[in-house]
């Protein structure tokens, strides 16, 4: 048995006092977007999923070519391989999406040992070419699910 993990990124308040500045995720990236297809999870609520697919179908259509995009439905979330525009675009007319992620990497832990999965996964993580994502003003998060018990402290 293998746990899967993935490494999302959610962007923190701006460090300054609350200001009228506007603050997108692009201004955190240390690399032109334009022609950069984004590997995004849209997640919505259990049995919505055929019709979060339709929305998010319907508003990337209407922004890109058929053929210039995947999109896959999946158990409790759409998955789609899209421009950085076309997520702004599902963020702010999509009514049924909960979250929208964007996916840097999927890893797998097959250790059965605890340290040692512990281990492999802190040195996969700190392969990812984070530099190259995010700058230096960027803070993140880094969501841990599985379903073995492997890094359950008690």
């Amino acid at each position: 048995m293998s746990d899967s993990f993935r490494v999302s990124n959610q962007l923190a308040e701006p460090t300054q006092e609350k200001s009228t500045a506007n603050f997108y995720f692009k201004d955190f990236l240390n690399k032109n977007t334009e022609n950069i297809l984004f590997n995004v999870v849209v997640s919505c609520a259990s049995g919505m999923e055929v019709l979060l697919f339709q929305e998010i179908e319907e508003i990337v259509s209407a922004n890109t070519p058929r053929d210039s995009f995947r999109i896959q439905q999946s158990s409790g979330c759409v998955e789609l391989l899209i421009p950085l525009e076309i997520i702004y675009e599902i963020c702010l007319w999509s009514r049924l999406a909960e979250q929208v992620l964007i996916k840097l990497a999927d890893l797998t832990v097959t250790e059965k040992n605890q340290q040692a999965a512990r281990e492999f996964l802190y040195e996969q993580v700190k392969s990812i070419p984070w530099e190259t994502i995010f700058s230096l003003e960027c803070s993140f998060k880094v969501e841990l699910s599985g379903q073995q018990t492997l890094f359950d402290d008690g």
